[in-house]
């Protein structure tokens, strides 16, 4: 059972980067709240269902065109691991804690933490 926590979050966006994933790439946003907490922007919807499935993947592995510069809204779910945010007709699904969150660079071979 996930608790509910109604309230209102505001986040900044303020880094974008590129990570190899599947064939081709798939965006990575990072997002920091007042206090400097960090979020990583794992799924971006328009409420407005799109009844082309190609469009619909398209939202799913480009987040990065479609987060805002600013996400406020209302925290409709929060665990642990993620919280859930409504924004106008949007919904954002956010991992808490994103400096924890790892990727491979392909570039250096090396793996990187967070968004450096």
């Amino acid at each position: 059972m996930i608790k509910v926590k109604v309230g209102k979050l505001k986040l900044t966006k303020f880094s974008i980067s590129e990570a190899a994933s599947f064939p081709g790439s798939m965006d990575i946003v990072f997002y920091k709240d007042i206090k400097n907490g960090l979020y990583r922007l794992r799924y971006a919807d328009n409420l407005k269902r799109y009844p082309d499935p190609i469009e619909s993947l398209h939202r799913a592995m480009c987040v990065s065109k479609y987060a805002p510069e600013v996400i406020e809204g209302e925290v409709i779910g929060e665990n642990s691991d993620e919280v859930r945010i409504i924004a106008e007709s949007d919904l954002y699904i956010l991992q808490k804690n994103a400096e924890k969150f790892e990727f491979l660079d392909i570039t250096t071979k090396n793996i990187r933490r967070g968004a450096e």
